[in-house]
């Protein structure tokens, strides 16, 4: 069970850097020092799930700690960002395929959860079914 707590954590830490560095948000220079939130149920009762449907408007791959991370915004909701990492099932073409493979003009039906970070909110998605 702690090392799924500490899993969360490094993700949380993980979404913090994507959030500020993926999507043109004003970098701070103590961000790479940033501590993440307690790996306590506060971040679990702050989940909440939520789908989308939309074509991808944004899209970039990060390596953050070192695991890849892709972040996408949709057109229809651009302020609202997606976090896709190696535990997120994709689907793309009815084929499954892996959150690196999504594309600028893709169009997507998105489950996840939406999660409050010290840099914004993101959705951790879950499952992503595309269409290029």
């Amino acid at each position: 069970m702690r090392s799924n707590n500490l899993r969360r954590s490094s993700l949380v830490a993980g979404v913090a850097l994507i959030s500020a560095l993926g999507f043109g948000s004003v970098a701070q220079a103590s961000t790479a020092g940033a501590t993440p939130e307690p790996a306590s149920a506060s971040a679990e009762t702050q989940a909440k799930t939520i789908k989308a449907k939309g074509q991808i408007e944004k899209v970039s791959t990060k390596v953050v700690h070192g695991k890849k991370i892709t972040g996408f915004t949709l057109a229809a909701k651009p302020d609202m960002r997606w976090l896709a990492g190696d535990k997120t099932s994709v689907i793309k073409d009815g084929k499954p395929a892996s959150a690196e493979d999504l594309e600028k003009g893709d169009n997507v039906l998105v489950t996840g959860k939406l999660v409050k970070t010290p840099h914004g909110t993101v959705v951790h998605a879950e499952e992503i079914v595309a269409r290029g």
